[in-house]
C-alpha cells in the first residue's frame, strides 16, 4: 500500500502575498557537510538552508526528517528560544568572568599602548554580524593612528606590495603595526576588549568572526547558508 504524502501546510495570508514555506527542525548532527552540499541558502532570517530537489532523500531518511517538499526550510536548533537563552546566559557569565579575572592584563596592555604610541587605546571597527547587522567590534590598538593613509602611500609607491595586499588584504611585514601591537597580535591580546562586545550582546563567545564590508561583497550564496 502506497504511503500518502502529507497534506500541504495551509496559512492564512492576504491574497496579494505568497504563503510562507513550512519550517522543519533538524538536530545539530543533521546539519553536516553532505546536507549543505545539496542545499540552497534560505531567504528566511532564521533558517539555515532550504530543501531543494538536489537534497538527497537518503540523507533526510537517516536524519529522521521524513518527507520534505521543495522550498521547505530546515532550521538549526540553535535558534530555538531555550537554546538562545542558555547561549546568552553562558555569554554573560563567561564575559564577566573574563573581564574580572583579566583586569590586571587589561590595565597593563592599556598602559603599554598609550605610552608607546600616539592615539587612542582602543581601535573600533565596523563588521557585519549575524543576520547582516553591523557590529562595532573593539580591540586594543595595534597600529599607528594614520594607518589607512600610510597604507595608501605604501601601495601607491610599491606595485608588488599592492598586488600582495589586493590578494590577501594584509601585508606580510606591515610597517603600520607598532612593536607592542605586534606582541599583542601574536598572543591575541588585542582582542580582549571584545569581551565587552560579548557582554553587550553584539558578539558571542562561540561563533564566527564578523565580516568586513569587502568580505561580505565576495561571499557567494552557499557561503551564507549557516548563520550561527
Amino acid at each position: 500500500m502506497d504511503k500518502k504524502e502529507p497534506a500541504p501546510v495551509k496559512s492564512e495570508v492576504p491574497t496579494n502575498q505568497s504563503a510562507p514555506k513550512p519550517t522543519l527542525d533538524a538536530s545539530r548532527s543533521d546539519v553536516d557537510r553532505r546536507l549543505v552540499q545539496h542545499a540552497e541558502p534560505s531567504v528566511e532570517r532564521n533558517s539555515d538552508f532550504r530543501y531543494t530537489k538536489r537534497l538527497k532523500r537518503e540523507i533526510l531518511k537517516r536524519a529522521g526528517l521524513g518527507l520534505l517538499h521543495e522550498g521547505d526550510d530546515v532550521t538549526h536548533p540553535v535558534y530555538h528560544r531555550g537554546a538562545l537563552f542558555v547561549k546568552r546566559t553562558i555569554d554573560i557569565a563567561g564575559s564577566i568572568t573574563a573581564i574580572v579575572l583579566l583586569a590586571p592584563v587589561w590595565i597593563l596592555v592599556a598602559i603599554l599602548v598609550k605610552l608607546t604610541s600616539k592615539g587612542p587605546i582602543l581601535f573600533v571597527q565596523d563588521r557585519v554580524g549575524q543576520q547582516g547587522k553591523w557590529v562595532r567590534t573593539l580591540k586594543f590598538r595595534t597600529m599607528v593612528v594614520n594607518a589607512e593613509q600610510r597604507l595608501q602611500d605604501l601601495l601607491d609607491s610599491d606595485p608588488e606590495l599592492r598586488k600582495q595586499y589586493e590578494q590577501f588584504h594584509k601585508l606580510e611585514s606591515d610597517p603600520r603595526v607598532t612593536p607592542v601591537g605586534e606582541f599583542l597580535r601574536r598572543h591575541s591580546l588585542d582582542e580582549l576588549p571584545q569581551f565587552l562586545n560579548v557582554l553587550g550582546g553584539s558578539m558571542s563567545l562561540v561563533g564566527p568572526r564578523g565580516y568586513l564590508a569587502y568580505e561580505v561583497m565576495k561571499l557567494k550564496d552557499m557561503d551564507r547558508i549557516l548563520k550561527v
